[in-house]
């Protein structure tokens, strides 16, 4: 089997003997110590041959360890019904391994070096290995810098571990007594294995008391953890358990002063990290005075960096490893205390003249001053040096993860060391201070006989076998090597006799002391799943933010997954039927004795008791969103510090050159305003590409100019004044527009931009005073776009910087050779207020629906929806749609805006999924696809524009706006437009998202199923309910309905990684994709289950009210099987289509944005798949989805032709709307499933009686 796995055979070993075929057991004596250990692994490998056997959370060892050669390690998504494998374990983005597959492998590697490691204390070198070269690009990989900075400096750390033994030896005895154990243990298995749990129990005993603050003290703490670390596997354990119950198991006791631990900065996963840190960069890491359990490193960082070190160690490194491992295998025998361990190695190392050796090694562990620029390894590569030495396991799929630099290939073999006696074995004794016995040494034929598994380097070129085969089963157990060996003629190795009295020789002997110790053996990860308890791990997040400036709200404020703080407001009353449901979820009282059991991981079933699912989840739903905020709240405040850190600051007091000003005549734009009025704007730009951009702009805008009519000299002039009807702007006074009905305005709103004209605003300046009216304080550093610095071909990111208001100010008033165009777009208005419009649909939905079921506690997110702007003379924004679907309207406070849009040239144009992924995507021209048009705003106009326009933005003066984002009914289908667009290019051609969309969406899913379904309405609601007896209204609703049912796999949510803190029941190696863990909290997932409840249930409404008929088939029709299901499936191809044109290059490989251009949201391409997965495989729509495939329908736009209208029906057929509680279970999805499998009721017994 392992001859098989590139991942073990690229790590680097000092041994051969992990591929020579034989059992590991029978490597070394019969009696070893460390047998139980060396059993553990063989086991390991044998239930590899049945992959069942070994999981943990969603990933199997056997699937991550050996090779897969139809799949190797490339990036593949991941297949429904596919289980996880090392290819779907990389994550894309980065090109490292989740870390849930990273920490079993590293767990499974760390084993077997350290099984190589206990080879090469024996004696045993004999043989070939392969040889990795040492390196020095460790690019930022390294788990601590404290532990570099003093191993860099070997002759430092030795001087300074001298003095904090001297230190310690001062501090009296409580540090230096011994564990009083015997120093001979009994024979008998039952004893001897309670004194293995005895020695462990004390050595945890005494980490704990030497995890004081002084230097020496940590290292103490370290000694004694890695000491407690190889006292388990003495037991049988391949590494040590994480989880308190199975390490009290182990003992057989309580672990003493557990609270005590976790005070000390530690967790029982982070116990094994001295160890691992030992194993793989080496024991000399122990004598750093850092508690190396505090942080446990990256499993995948720490294999790598065992790479970067080789394994051709300079001499006088290695003595010291093995001095220092020959004292620890004392003390993990009981012999010694941790402080009688540091005793003996200073008085060792004291009499030693370390100057010479130690120069030569001084600088191993130090990087170079300026580091190669060669990119790191990776988890599964290998720096090779000379060939492949024949016993080597090879395969297709290592050759090609290898760095070739000075590599032979397989017949340039590299010798290493070789000693005369492989196989090394002692004769024992019952004193520890007794002279060493002469090793004996059975020839390696004879160890050879002991094999089970004959060598076959071919057998990684073959597609693996089936289970059932023969080859794959179990192979039979071999008899014991007690009973095999026969009397073997001692044969002395000189070089040994030369240094019988030194300290290898007695490490030897002791690791061969104890006999027979017949413990069971363990796997290397154990099943069982444990937590913390609920409470505590509230009151360690509450301790965590304690710095806060204001303390956590309490579960009875109105919790939200938003991103500011809002104002505590009584929730409105809730109706009788949302009050038996939150009766049913209501959060219970913590008890006294809360039960400290976790709750265990299972997999997902179809026939889960949902409701059971219900009750389990709910529980946590108070806790779970208090969380949520405490978090939100965190990460804004961590952001904003960053952003200071990170930005390059704004500077306004140096001269910028201005393209412009070389331009001889200058050049005058002739632009025009809603009231005629022509403005003659001089144009001001730094850069030559942003004015060449604009002169082209110019010209198509001028291309779209129509003749005046009915006069005798008619000019050409833009539409909206020379002839409306054709034009994308509406312009309407303000008094007119007051005037006009909710259904009037949303009517015009689907197919123009309004303008209202004569507001009555006051009077704001561009100065001090006005800017700190409309963006607040004048001194808050915020984002300020600085278009004075050149634009580059990855795009303008690099033109953004940190600066205030007062900075704006400053370059509005500069002279002209200080001017500065600046663009600020963040200065969000929490306290603005929302006020019912006839264009504001969201807002009449959340005023309407408040009191319904999963709208409690929730209110309109103000600051996502509220704004303001602020740019100087010059400042432009190119070709983009606003973020998340979101209609939008602007009022000009002070200052000119030229804005401009494009209007489609022919019905669904906006639509097309080829315009915005376009491979050479150029945002600052619109290619002639749409048509332009562009008209002058300023004090005296707002704008009120669709979702998903193109639109174009330059300021004329220094500017103040105030605006703000609506969703209206009538362009509703445009909004899912939008979020379709934005979910793929977001990060390119609109502004930053906001995941609120998605709490506005499921609640006017609520609203439209309240007024209609419900008919809890009244003539105010009526303009904001879509009418489907017209055609738009009813091609709106059923769009809507589509991302509706689609929001799991639009949702930025879907694609963001789980914390642990929001499953602390959970181990972190369980927070899987697989389980569709994500970002979405519970609360925010429970309303989108209602949403699609509610949604089915406004379908079968409609069915009972209307008739629907196709005009193409010239037949009545079914609206959910004919309409609603056929144009998800259709989105769900040309979504999937749209992705492939985004980030997939014909060859498939990925095409993501560079890393300067991965501003914003970038999907994942696994999650996309698996989200995408769980739609397209749904029984509602497979069929229809592998129809349209068949017939290779062209998918270029998001929606198929339109056929269908819909007529009242003249016999109304009767409709119930069910309970809040079936329509929930109506919107469970696969995802949701999975989501709820990883839970179970703690008393299920109970629950079913």
């Amino acid at each position: 089997m392992r001859r098989r796995s590139t991942i073990l055979a690229l790590l680097p070993l000092r041994t051969k003997y992990l591929f020579d075929g034989s059992l590991l057991a029978s490597v070394l004596l019969p009696d070893h110590e460390f047998r139980e250990f060396f059993s553990s692994l063989d086991k390991i490998d044998s239930d590899l041959r049945t992959p069942s056997k070994i999981r943990s959370g969603a990933y199997q060892l056997h699937e991550l360890v050996v090779d897969n050669p139809t799949q190797g390690f490339s990036v593949q998504p991941l297949e429904r019904g596919v289980q996880a494998t090392v290819t779907t374990a990389i994550r894309s983005s980065d090109g490292k391994i989740s870390r849930p597959a990273a920490d079993m492998l590293g767990g499974y590697l760390c084993a077997h070096k350290f099984f190589d490691t206990l080879v090469w204390m024996a004696g045993q070198e004999e043989g070939q290995v392969l040889k990795h070269r040492k390196r020095i690009s460790w690019h930022g990989l390294a788990p601590s810098v404290k532990i570099w900075n003093h191993l860099a400096d070997l002759p430092g750390l030795l001087k300074s571990f001298q003095k904090q033994v001297e230190s310690l030896s001062q501090l009296g005895s409580s540090l230096t007594t011994s564990h009083g154990l015997p120093t001979t243990l009994s024979v008998a298995s039952e004893q001897n294995k309670e004194s293995l749990r005895v020695i462990a129990s004390n050595i945890l005993g005494e980490s704990l008391v030497s995890s004081a603050s002084s230097k020496g003290a940590k290292i103490l703490a370290n000694f004694a953890l890695m000491a407690l670390n190889m006292a388990f596997m003495r037991m049988g354990f391949t590494e040590l358990p994480e989880d308190r119950h199975e390490l009290e198991k182990g003992l057989n006791a309580p672990i003493p002063n557990f609270s005590n631990l976790l005070k000390k900065g530690r967790s029982l996963k982070g116990l094994r990290s001295p160890f691992q840190i030992a194993t793989f960069i080496g024991p000399v890491a122990l004598l750093v005075p850092t508690i190396l359990s505090k942080e446990p490193p990256s499993m995948e960082d720490l294999v790598v960096i065992c790479k970067e070190l080789g394994n051709d160690y300079p001499p006088a490194l290695e003595r010291l490893n093995r001095d220092i491992l020959g004292e620890i295998f004392r003390q993990s025998c009981g012999m010694q205390t941790s402080m009688e361990t540091l005793s003996r190695l200073s008085n060792l190392w004291k009499d030693r003249n370390w100057d010479e050796e130690l120069v030569k090694v001084s600088d191993y562990y130090k990087r170079g001053s300026t580091p190669v620029t060669d990119d790191p390894l990776k988890f599964f590569e290998g720096d090779i040096v000379g060939g492949i030495p024949e016993l080597w396991p090879v395969s297709n799929l290592m050759l090609e993860h290898i760095r070739r630099d000075d590599f032979e290939g397989i017949d340039g073999a590299q010798t290493g060391p070789t000693m005369q006696s492989p196989i090394p074995q002692f004769t024992q004794s019952t004193s520890p201070n007794d002279g060493v016995s002469p090793p004996v040494s059975p020839s390696l034929p004879e160890m050879r006989q002991l094999s089970t598994e004959s060598p076959n380097r071919n057998d990684e070129l073959l597609p693996p076998l089936p289970a059932t085969s023969p080859e794959m089963q179990q192979p039979p157990i071999p008899p014991p090597a007690s009973q095999t060996f026969t009397e073997i003629a001692q044969s002395p190795n000189p070089e040994v006799l030369k240094n019988a009295a030194s300290k290898m020789w007695e490490v030897s002997r002791l690791l061969l002391r104890l006999r027979q110790c017949q413990l069971k053996t363990q796997t290397l990860f154990h099943p069982t799943m444990t937590s913390r308890q609920k409470r505590m791990a509230l009151k360690s997040l509450q301790r965590r933010k304690g710095a806060m400036e204001n303390p956590p709200p309490s579960t009875e404020e109105e919790m939200t997954d938003r991103r500011y703080p809002k104002r505590k407001r009584r929730s409105p009353p809730l109706n009788k039927e949302a009050q038996d449901l939150e009766t049913k979820v209501k959060l219970p009282k913590p008890s006294k004795a809360a039960s400290s059991k976790r709750r265990k991981l299972v997999h997902c079933q179809d026939n889960m008791n949902i409701a059971n699912i219900v009750d389990c989840l709910s529980c946590e739903d108070g806790r779970r969103q208090l969380d949520e905020k405490i978090r939100v709240k965190q990460e804004h405040e961590e952001l904003e510090v960053e952003i200071m850190n990170a930005i390059p600051a704004l500077c306004v007091d140096v001269p910028t050159v201005k393209f412009t000003d070389s331009l001889a005549p200058p050049f005058v734009a002739e632009l025009f305003d809603c009231d005629g009025n022509q403005y003659n704007w001089p144009a001001f730009f730094h850069n030559e590409s942003d004015f060449r951009a604009f002169t082209q702009f110019y010209a198509e805008l001028q291309e779209d100019y129509v003749l005046e009519r009915d006069k005798s000299n008619p000019r050409k002039l833009p539409r909206f004044l020379a002839q409306p009807e054709t034009s994308t702007f509406y312009v309407v006074t303000r008094a007119r527009f007051d005037k006009m009905s909710t259904q009037t305005i949303q009517a015009l709103l689907r197919d123009f931009c309004i303008v209202i004209t004569e507001e009555d605003r006051p009077e704001v300046q561009f100065d001090i005073p006005g800017l700190e009216l409309i963006l607040g304080s004048v001194r808050k550093p915020t984002e300020i776009q600085d278009q004075s610095i050149a634009k580059k071909d990855d795009g303008f990111q690099h033109r953004v910087t940190i600066g205030t208001p007062e900075d704006l100010y400053k370059a509005s008033i500069a002279d002209h050779s200080r001017k500065k165009s600046l663009n600020a777009l963040n200065f969000p208005n929490p306290n603005a207020g929302i006020q019912i419009t006839p264009f504001d649909s969201e807002a009449r939905a959340f005023m309407q629906t408040a009191g319904e079921p999963y709208c409690a506690g929730q209110s309109m997110p103000i600051a996502d929806l509220r704004w303001a702007l602020a740019a100087t003379v010059g400042a432009h924004h190119y070709w983009h749609i606003d973020s998340d679907g979101f209609g939008t309207f602007i009022m000009v406070i002070c200052g000119r805006k030229l804005w401009a849009v494009a209007r489609e040239r022919k019905p669904n144009d906006f639509a097309v999924t080829n315009f915005w992924a376009e491979p050479n995507l150029d945002v600052t021209e619109t290619r002639k696809v749409h048509a332009t048009e562009a008209i002058v705003l300023s004090g005296k106009h707002t704008l009120l524009m669709g979702p998903a326009r193109p639109h174009a933005v330059w300021t004329l003066e220094p500017s103040l706006c105030q605006g703000g984002h609506f969703l209206a009914t009538s362009t509703i289908d445009k909004t899912v437009v939008g979020i379709i667009h934005g979910f793929f290019l977001g990060n390119i051609i609109t502004n930053v998202e906001h995941e609120e969309i998605w709490n506005i969406l499921q609640r006017q899913m609520i609203f439209y199923h309240l007024g209609m379904a419900k008919m809890h309405r009244s003539h105010r609601e009526d303009g904001h309910l879509p009418d489907v007896t017209m055609l738009p209204g009813l091609r709106s609703i059923f769009r809507f309905f589509v991302i509706i049912e689609l929001q799991h796999v639009f949702c930025v949510l879907s694609y963001r990684q789980a914390q642990p803190e929001d499953y602390p029941h959970l181990r972190e190696a369980d927070l899987s994709p697989l389980f569709d863990l994500n970002a979405a909290s519970k609360a925010h997932r429970w309303r989108r289950i209602y949403s699609r409840g509610v949604m089915r249930d406004l379908i079968s409404y409609l069915a009972s009210r209307y008739t629907f008929f196709d005009t193409t088939r010239g037949d009545f029709v079914d609206p959910y099987q004919d309409i609603f299901v056929p144009l998800v499936a259709w989105v769900i191809l040309a979504a999937q289509e749209y992705y492939n044109r985004v980030y997939v290059l014909p060859a498939g490989n990925s095409a993501l944005p560079s890393a300067s251009d991965k501003v914003g949201f970038v999907p994942s391409k696994d999650i996309f798949e698996k989200q995408m997965g769980w739609a397209r495989h749904d029984i509602s729509f497979s069929a229809a989805v592998q129809n349209l495939e068949a017939n290779k329908v062209v998918l270029d736009s998001l929606w198929p032709d339109w056929t269908f209208i819909a007529s009242a029906r003249s016999e109304v057929l009767p409709h119930e709307v069910p309970s809040a509680q079936i329509l929930s279970l109506d919107g469970v999805r696969d995802g949701d499933r999975l989501y709820f499998s990883i839970f179970e009721p703690e008393d299920k017994e109970a629950k079913s009686s």
